[in-house]
């Protein structure tokens, strides 16, 4: 599976780091680590080397992962009934 998911996805990967990554839980909480991103795109605009780097756990391949696991968890269960309240 490693091949497949490396032939597909060749594209270069962004080297800078994610601000979110060591941001402080208040920043997290209001975004302040978004705010350069921002200011930046609003003022000339952003392109691929404004890019960070995904979080852990934001891969998508982990993320994949975790969706199958589930959906075949639920495949294997009984269903249950719709329930809306």
């Amino acid at each position: 599976m490693k091949l497949i998911y490396s032939i597909m996805d060749s594209s270069e990967k962004p080297k800078k780091e994610n601000p979110r990554q060591f941001a402080h839980i208040l920043s997290q909480l209001t975004f302040g680590w978004s705010i350069p991103l921002l200011y930046r795109g609003s003022r000339q605009g952003l392109t691929a080397d404004d890019l960070t780097k995904c979080l852990p756990e934001d891969l998508s391949q982990d993320l994949g992962d975790k969706l199958e696991r589930k959906l075949y968890h639920g495949v294997d269960c009984k269903r249950k009934p719709l329930q809306l309240m």
